[in-house]
Order: C-alpha cells, then structure tokens, then sequence
C-alpha cells in the first residue's frame, strides 16, 4: 500500500502482510480483491457512505445488511466526504465482513499526518480489512496553502 501524501516511507513501514492461505470462495470475507478479479470477468459492488453522525450508524449498517444478502463481490466504503467521522468507515468495513462480504475500505491522506495515517492502518489491521484503497482524497475549499 503506497499513501500518495506521506513520503517518509510509510508504505514500505506499514505494508499489509497477505493474511494464511486457506481456501476461498466468492464469498469467502478472506478474498482479496485482486483474487476476485482473477477469478471473475464481471464484478458486482457497491458503495457505502459512512454516516456524518453517529446516530445513524445502525442505519447504515442495515443497509449494508441487506445489501450485502445480494452476495455483490465487495462493497466499498468511502471516508465519510462532507464531514464523516475519520473512523467510521472502519468501523463500517468491519461490520460488512461480519456479514461475509469482501469490504475495500478507503484512506484518504489529505489533511491528515502520517501519524493518522498510521493509526487508520493499524486500525484496519485489527478489524481484518485487507482490501484498501489509499487515496489523496478531495482537496477541501477552505484548504490553505501548505496544509
């Protein structure tokens, strides 16, 4: 995993280590999703917005209940634009893989140090999300220069 905002070598420090070999399936919350690439021509996912407040947490989780009953291949979470707590989408990836369902969870790195960064991955780590998506994130209108 490369962080395109942190040059302090964070990727090679913080690096997922693939997790046992064991056998998988499509549905198999283990699956990476290079493996389900290598596997299907045609993928179904979707997308899930962490909730901006945390009282509509179980909402969300719901919904991705449900949708996750549909056996899509994974099912991204974004980081919460517009607000979001930072570690919710986490939290979020972790409950879709309870229900069995592969989860790419996002990292955004604007606005953040490495140190957070770092922190998220740990995070990520313990909850068994594998599939990451480390991203710059949207630049903020109210960003300063040198932010």
């Amino acid at each position: 995993m490369v962080c395109p905002a942190c040059s302090d070598g964070l990727s090679t420090k913080l690096a997922f280590r693939p997790v046992e070999k064991q056998a998988s399936t499509l549905y198999n919350r283990r699956m990476t999703i290079k493996q389900i690439l290598d596997n299907k021509k045609t993928l179904i996912s979707f997308e899930i917005f962490p909730p901006k407040q945390q009282g509509n947490f179980d909402n969300v989780v719901s919904v991705a209940k449900e949708l996750s009953a549909l056996h899509p291949d994974f099912m991204s979470v974004t980081c919460g634009a517009g607000g979001g707590k930072r570690t919710s989408n986490v939290d979020v990836a972790e409950k879709i893989i309870s229900f069995g369902t592969p989860a790419l969870a996002h990292l955004t790195c604007v606005r953040n140090t490495p140190e957070s960064v770092r922190e998220t991955v740990r995070e990520m780590k313990s909850s068994g999300i594998e599939n990451v998506l480390a991203l710059r994130g949207d630049m903020p209108r109210d960003l300063q220069e040198g932010e």
